[in-house]
């Protein structure tokens, strides 16, 4: 179960979140003490993964490998914002069921964020 753990911990430590499980199998082979430190990782590991939600995630790998606490804080930076207007987009929704929107709106978003991601920019948030 230590093995499993630690390379858990070191896939954690570069925020490769992605078939990470709270599935631990050899768990009833291990003491109190490992099954305490599992959970306590388990826990650990949907904190950091919600993070994600609210927190894009080079931001997040920023914080994590800078060693240092979050803090609000103000810094001058030069930056680009990206405001886009889908045409036609009331009339388009107001025909279609609202699965398809979402199916819609979530497939723009998803193309507009990887020719972002890769040009480095990092989306915020969207509005609208």
């Amino acid at each position: 179960p230590l093995r499993s753990l630690a390379e858990e911990m070191q896939s954690i430590v570069q925020l490769q979140l992605a078939g990470l499980t709270t599935d631990h199998p050899n768990t009833e082979k291990g003491t109190a003490e490992i099954r305490q430190i599992q959970r306590i990782f388990d826990n650990m590991k949907k904190a950091i993964k919600s993070w994600g939600k609210y927190v894009p995630w080079p931001v997040v790998q920023l914080l994590l490998h800078a060693g240092v606490d979050a803090k609000p804080g103000v810094e001058e930076r030069e930056v680009t914002l990206f405001f886009s207007d889908i045409a036609s987009f009331t009339s388009i929704v107001e025909s279609i069921p609202p699965e398809e929107s979402l199916l819609l709106l979530s497939r723009y978003f998803n193309d507009m964020s990887k020719v972002i991601d890769d040009h480095g920019g990092i989306v915020i948030e969207f509005i609208g």
